[in-house]
């Protein structure tokens, strides 16, 4: 689901329009995470150990492989997450924080 904090944030990085639809979005998002899925395909199809596949959010190497694929799918909410905290305490509709937007260095003309 893309909420009015995605838009906003996307918006005001001039990345996609606020108006921008659903699917303009979702494709968005798709098209920025293929790289990655291809690589985890890849690595799956040529035998290397799930620690070595999904090793952003694997705890230790202890983890086992259902723990470990849990926990690429709590990072992929953990960031969504993140995107809700960015809109809600810094990307307001009104009144935004952009100074102390820990985003603030990817918007439009900042260096």
């Amino acid at each position: 689901m893309v909420d009015a904090y995605t838009r906003r944030i996307l918006d005001r990085h001039c990345i996609l329009p606020g108006k921008a639809d659903y699917e303009e979005i979702r494709e968005l998002f798709q098209r920025a995470l293929e790289p990655a899925i291809r690589q985890q395909e890849f690595m799956l199809a040529n035998g290397a150990p799930m620690l070595e596949r999904l090793p952003w959010h694997c705890p230790s190497a202890i983890g086992n492989e259902h723990f470990c694929a849990h926990r690429a799918g709590a990072g992929l909410q953990r960031n969504a997450w993140l995107i809700v905290g960015v809109g809600k305490n810094y990307c307001k509709k009104s009144q935004p924080k952009c100074d102390d937007c820990p985003l603030q260095r990817f918007l439009p003309g900042v260096k």
